[in-house]
């Protein structure tokens, strides 16, 4: 490796805007409750789409009263409906992993989560196209002890947490280095707010998983970027404030 010094007179301070999602191990959670909606249970599974890093869920964290097996089944059934093959073919909902690191990454995380008590309940394997591409995956009694609460997975994985409390889901929502997004999903007001206010995540999505737009900023916090994108927040990196004090006009 190679060093070198810049010449004094060549260095200059500038602004600079990190979005580290797509190479750091920024996580996106749910906290989700069951209410028999579809779409609780369904836009979890985009996190099965690895080429999708701008809001792809990471962690699916679900009420104990619906976890088992009511929004697991339709969480799994929804996964295994998924179309995998190449990303040029009409209809295809989930392409291959970028190489085989990637793929034994995966194997890793879900052998690590089933040693520790976890159950496979959708894919799980390579899937029979070969190559990079594996089977969508759900694995159900996720705990914090497993590899995925920490580790950015990059590959077709769904764990899926429980919790008892609101507390408890906020906790387990918040116990990662990383802040990008989160989803939650709620029918109750009062619970939307105080959960919004309580995640430590620079976007948050109520009812919604598809949260992204150009007129919104984008970036995270802690750990997963600095400065924004989009919205007007993202040009205020790049521009200079000047403040002005003027006296002696006799106004």
């Amino acid at each position: 490796m190679r060093s070198f010094r810049l010449p004094i007179d060549r260095l200059r301070a500038r602004p600079i805007v990190w979005e580290l999602c797509r190479v750091g191990r920024t996580k996106k959670s749910n906290l989700a409750r069951c209410d028999g909606s579809p779409q609780g249970s369904y836009l979890p599974v985009s996190a099965l789409r690895p080429c999708s890093c701008s809001v792809p869920r990471k962690r699916t964290i679900s009420h104990s009263s619906c976890s088992d097996p009511k929004f697991v089944e339709q969480l799994a059934a929804a996964s295994n409906g998924l179309k995998v093959g190449s990303g040029l073919d009409e209809g295809v909902q989930q392409g291959p992993l970028i190489d085989e690191k990637a793929v034994e990454k995966v194997e890793e995380l879900i052998a690590d989560a089933t040693a520790k008590g976890g159950k496979v309940v959708a894919g799980g394997k390579r899937h029979a196209l070969g190559g990079s591409f594996f089977q969508p995956t759900v694995i159900a009694d996720a705990t914090p002890k497993m590899r995925f609460m920490k580790e950015e997975i990059f590959g077709p994985v769904a764990p899926v947490f429980k919790f008892e409390t609101e507390e408890e889901a906020i906790a387990l929502a918040n116990d990662t280095e990383f802040g990008l997004a989160c989803y939650f999903y709620t029918g109750d007001l009062g619970r939307a707010f105080r959960v919004m206010e309580g995640l430590k995540y620079a976007m948050v999505g109520v009812n919604e998983g598809l949260i992204t737009t150009p007129e919104a900023p984008f970036g995270g916090v802690k750990e997963s970027g600095l400065g924004k994108e989009g919205g007007h927040q993202g040009i205020e990196d790049y521009l200079d404030t000047k403040y002005v004090c003027i006296g002696g006009l006799g106004l």
